[in-house]
């Protein structure tokens, strides 16, 4: 009897200690559970302030980008309105070029034809000059002036 009393007490000990290791784990599995949900919740609103975080990022970029892009184009604009400036004003100064050297060819043919005529009558002056030269020389010797060769040399 002894024995069987030993016996229920300790199937009674051992299902008291097997119910209260049931208690403990059920204890700390609650608990895990429950920090497990607070972690969760700690990671979730973490989770949307970094996606906030993100978003904000986000638009502050794409600002900048099209704020890139705007300054970008005025650049373009404005190279392209130089550039037109500018080839307009080469043609202009090509046309004034051709025009100036269409203008010099029919000047220096001009030229050309005034120096033949002004070298034809430089001749005649000296030739003009030498009659002068000898009728003076002769007028000179036939009377006594001060009017010598040497003189109108």
């Amino acid at each position: 009897m002894l024995k069987a009393q030993e016996l229920r007490l300790r199937t009674t000990m051992d299902q008291t200690e097997k119910k209260y290791n049931e208690l403990c784990v059920k204890a700390q599995s609650a608990s895990f559970n429950h920090e497990i949900k607070e972690l969760k919740a700690v990671a979730k609103e973490r989770h949307i302030f970094f996606v906030q975080d993100v978003k904000k990022v986000r638009e502050d970029v794409n600002l900048k980008i099209e704020e890139l892009h705007s300054d970008v184009a005025k650049e373009v604009a404005t190279l392209d309105q130089n550039y037109s400036s500018l080839h307009t004003k080469v043609d202009i100064i090509a046309d004034v070029v051709t025009n100036v050297v269409k203008w010099y060819n029919t000047l220096l043919a001009k030229f050309d034809s005034k120096a033949d005529s002004d070298a034809q009558e430089v001749a005649q002056l000296k030739e003009i000059l030498n009659t002068l030269k000898e009728s003076v020389s002769n007028l000179g010797s036939s009377s006594s002036s001060f009017l010598t060769p040497d003189y109108l040399t």
